[in-house]
């Protein structure tokens, strides 16, 4: 299992005798969609709105305002969302909330992928983490060999 050079942060706490065994940062996909579904169409609207002067100046101006905004949401949400996996649980830290989800290593039934998402289900749906991570085939790796590991 990958082991880590540099002390890393994580945003939550470690249980005694936890050690962390992968990080990994999201992947760009959901910013890259945010920015062309809301950023791109309000920073066009807002360029036709300012060249177009007038009336429509002010709201021109609001236009490129809220794109710009929305960008640096997507940009902070993505930069903070995070998965680690640890020698005894799947943790996703997911951005501005500082919300934390967890799935414990014993309570894992199956691990699948895709190109670009790991599914992690831990019984019922609603003990499932979607990761959306960039090398989804390290993290899956290295979440079947902890698991492995531990038993």
């Amino acid at each position: 299992m990958p082991d880590f050079d540099p002390p890393i942060s994580v945003p939550f706490s470690l249980i005694e005798e936890e050690t962390v065994l992968l990080s990994s940062n999201w992947s760009k996909g959901g910013m890259i969609v945010q920015i062309l579904f809301i950023s791109l169409p309000l920073m066009v609207l807002s360029l036709m709105l300012l060249w177009a002067g007038g009336n429509v100046l002010v709201v021109g101006i609001l236009a490129a305002v809220l794109s710009i905004a929305s960008y640096f949401l997507a940009y902070l949400s993505w930069s903070k969302r995070m998965v680690f996996v640890t020698n005894l649980r799947v943790v996703l830290a997911a951005g501005l909330t500082d919300t934390v989800k967890t799935l414990s290593l014993s309570q894992i039934d199956q691990v699948t992928t895709t190109p670009s998402v790991v599914t992690v289900r831990a019984g019922s749906i609603m003990n499932t983490l979607v990761l959306s991570v960039p090398d989804t085939a390290n993290l899956a790796n290295c979440i079947d060999k902890a698991r492995h590991t531990l038993l």
